[in-house]
C-alpha cells in the first residue's frame, strides 16, 4: 500500500522560502528528466513570471547544492 504524502510550504510574501522550495521541485524533476539542471535559467524565468522569487543567494546555494545530487551534471548559465 503506497501512501501520498503532500507538503504546504509558506512564507510571510511567498517568495522567499517558498520559491525557493518550488525550485527545487523543478529542478529536481529536470534532473530526474534529463540528467541535468539548470539554476540560473530556473532562477531567471520564475522571477520573471514573479518578483523577488529565491530572494537570497543561500538560497540559490542550497538549490544548486541539493539538485546537483540528482543529476549527473549542474549547468551553469553565465
Amino acid at each position: 500500500m503506497s501512501v501520498m504524502v503532500c507538503f504546504i510550504v509558506s512564507c510571510s510574501a511567498g517568495v522567499g522560502r517558498t520559491g525557493a522550495f518550488i525550485a527545487l521541485d523543478c529542478l529536481l524533476d529536470q534532473a530526474d528528466a534529463e540528467g541535468v539542471v539548470d539554476v540560473f535559467a530556473l532562477t531567471n524565468q520564475m522571477r520573471k513570471d514573479r518578483l523577488n522569487m529565491i530572494q537570497t543567494v543561500v538560497s540559490i546555494h542550497i538549490c544548486m547544492r541539493l539538485s546537483f545530487l540528482q543529476s549527473n551534471y549542474l549547468m551553469f548559465g553565465f
